[in-house]
């Protein structure tokens, strides 16, 4: 019975199954990690085209705005400018009264 025991021929493959669990689990864990930020960053990406498209769109819409809306400025200091102060090139509404 002693001898059987003082014999170590399996010692060293249970060691070295044990330090193979412990890094398959380790590289399990890295894996399942990636994916979960891979599946984040598509979702923040979603996010930013959806707010790129909004944005667009409500530049479009007041570029469009801006072009329909008639100028009510007029501006009639114009000819008041001297050649030391040049003329402005437009004055604000509450100027030209």
């Amino acid at each position: 019975m002693r001898a059987r025991l003082r014999n170590e021929s399996g010692f060293a493959l249970i060691g070295a199954l044990l330090i193979l669990i412990i890094l398959m689990g380790i590289g399990v864990a890295l894996v399942s990690m990636s994916d979960t930020q891979q599946n984040q960053s598509g979702g923040q990406r979603v996010k930013e085209s959806a707010f790129n498209l909004a944005e667009a769109a409500l530049n479009a819409e007041a570029l469009q705005l801006g072009h329909s809306r008639p100028s009510t400025a007029t501006c009639t200091r114009m000819s008041t400018a001297t050649p030391s102060a040049p003329s402005p090139r437009c004055c604000s509404p509450r100027a030209a009264a």
